[in-house]
C-alpha cells in the first residue's frame, strides 16, 4: 500500500508539472511576445509623432517665410524665427541668414528641414530653392520612450 501511495504521489507531481508546462508556459510566452510587440508599437508611434511634428513645423515656417525671403524682409524673418521655442535657421543662400529662437541648440536636438521655393531672381544663377532648418529638443520624446520601455518591462515581468 505504501508503494502505491508513493507511486501515486510521484504520478500526481509529474502530472502537475506537465500541466503547468503545457498551460502556463505558453501563456507566459504569449504574454511576453505581446508585451514586446505592443511596446515596439508604442515606441514607433512616439517616433512617428515626433518626426511628424518636426516636419510640420519646418514646412509651416518654410511656407510663411517664402515671401519675406524673396523680398529680403529680415524683420519679419526674425519675428517668424523668434516665435518658436525651438532654434530656427532660415537662409536664402545669398545674403540673408537668420539663426534664432532658442539661445542654443540642445545637445540632443533633432534637425528638420524644409525647402523654401522662390521664384528665380532675373539675372541670378540660383535655382530659387532655399531652406529652413528647425532644431527640436527631443528630451521629452526620450523621456516618454524610456517610460514606455519601463512600463513594457514591468508588464512583461508581471506576466
Amino acid at each position: 500500500m505504501a508503494r502505491f501511495t508513493a507511486f501515486s504521489s510521484r504520478l500526481s507531481s509529474g502530472l502537475q508539472q506537465a500541466l503547468i508546462r503545457l498551460g502556463v508556459l505558453p501563456c507566459a510566452i504569449t504574454a511576453l511576445v505581446l508585451t514586446l510587440w505592443f511596446t515596439q508599437e508604442k515606441l514607433s508611434t512616439l517616433q512617428s509623432a515626433f518626426n511628424a511634428e518636426g516636419n510640420a513645423i519646418a514646412r509651416q515656417i518654410a511656407a510663411v517665410s517664402g515671401l519675406s525671403l524673396y523680398s529680403g524682409d529680415v524683420d519679419t524673418l526674425n519675428a517668424i524665427a523668434n516665435s518658436l521655442a525651438a532654434r530656427v535657421q532660415i537662409s536664402n543662400g545669398d545674403n540673408i541668414t537668420i539663426d534664432s529662437g532658442a539661445a542654443s541648440t540642445p545637445t540632443q536636438a533633432r534637425s528638420f528641414t524644409a525647402p523654401v521655393r522662390l521664384r528665380p531672381v532675373p539675372g541670378s544663377a540660383q535655382d530659387g530653392i532655399r531652406s529652413v532648418a528647425v532644431f527640436l529638443d527631443d528630451s521629452l520624446y526620450r523621456h516618454e520612450r524610456l517610460s514606455s520601455m519601463f512600463t513594457g518591462a514591468g508588464i512583461g515581468g508581471i506576466a
